[in-house]
């Protein structure tokens, strides 16, 4: 899970990694059922949730935290890692 967002320092970059679980079946009536995911995290829920930034992520399949962090070094991003 990745997103970006900015503070009175700048901009970082929130990353933390879990595995993908697919979401329970519901019914809204009169709505589609959207695409989503439920995700259990690797790290503290507690620790994750001190620098959520948005009720939206971007997620990709595989650990790719290293190469996140190393893109925001290089573009000047601050790295959050829970």
């Amino acid at each position: 899970l990745a997103r970006l967002a900015s503070d009175r320092e700048g901009f970082k970059m929130h990353i933390a990694t879990g595995q993908a679980r697919p979401m329970p079946k519901y019914h809204e009536i009169g709505c589609p059922q959207y695409a989503g995911m439920r995700v259990i995290l690797n790290g503290e829920v507690n620790a994750f949730m001190q620098h959520l930034a948005s009720q939206h992520y971007a997620i990709v399949y595989g650990d790719l935290k290293e190469e996140i962090v190393e893109l925001c070094q290089q573009l000047s991003i601050r790295p959050v890692v829970s």
